[in-house]
């Protein structure tokens, strides 16, 4: 690997790490099950991380109400983000997801090595 990849990678770590455990990440602590987001919280997932979930358009539907904390559905005593329609149906979304598709979009000569690196488990979509 070039010396300047090496850099670019670093770079990537720190913009990812920054941008958003800082803002998006803090839901986890803050909430309880069925409470609404912040809505800077709110803000910044819907700003920053939905829009790289790889089924996007099928999650949003009818259009996005608000997001809530719960537990899933299939996976017990895990958390998860919910979005609500405008038709009050609610729908789960991996947060994961759209930080893996956020990654190979910003930096798709990196992504698959940084996610195998960094993610305890690979989900290929």
């Amino acid at each position: 690997m070039p010396c300047g990849s090496t850099v670019i990678q670093q770079s990537a770590r720190f913009n990812f790490k920054t941008e958003l455990t800082t803002e998006a990440l803090g839901y986890n602590n803050v909430y309880e099950s069925g409470d609404r987001l912040s809505p800077e919280h709110e803000k910044a997932i819907l700003e920053r991380l939905l829009p790289y979930h790889p089924q996007y358009e099928k999650k949003i539907g009818c259009g996005i109400d608000y997001i809530t904390v719960g537990l899933h559905p299939e996976f017990e005593n895990s958390r998860c983000l919910f979005i609500v329609r405008k038709d009050g149906e609610q729908v789960d979304f991996s947060f994961w997801k759209c930080v893996k598709g956020l990654i190979r979009q910003k930096y798709p000569m990196y992504a698959d090595s940084f996610i195998l690196r960094h993610f305890r488990r690979r989900q290929d979509y």
